[in-house]
């Protein structure tokens, strides 16, 4: 296994860097032509930076880093797995919370319920 050093901390920085540059360049050629493209390189990073590792999921959902294994295993949340690891895409996560199924109702809402249900 490779040691990470500062100077591959630095190429990361510099390539980061480039590629901002060259899409601000993409920019404003856009808009001397007129015409913005579609899929910038902004748009290839920011794909990036939604996915998530176990640690940050786990920050997310407020969940150790035990319980996201756990939900893993058992199929409660979606997930990637590259190799060993798994990653998390962070909109569906955020779409996976908000979902009706996951909503419990509060005690006066299934009160409410029971007395509908019961006059029908």
């Amino acid at each position: 296994m490779k040691k990470k050093t500062i100077s591959d901390d630095i190429g990361r920085i510099a390539l980061k860097s480039l590629i901002i540059q060259l899409n601000e360049m993409l920019i404003h050629l856009a808009a001397i032509y007129g015409k913005l493209p579609e899929d910038t390189f902004m748009d290839r990073l920011n794909t990036h930076s939604r996915l998530l590792c176990v640690e940050q999921t786990a920050e997310l959902l407020n969940l150790a880093k035990g319980s996201v294994y756990q939900k893993v295993s058992k199929g409660e949340l979606p997930y990637y797995k590259i190799g060993r690891k798994v990653y998390f895409d962070k909109t569906e996560l955020e779409d996976f919370v908000l979902q009706p199924s996951n909503k419990r109702m509060t005690n006066a809402e299934v009160a409410i319920a029971a007395l509908n249900y019961s006059q029908n």
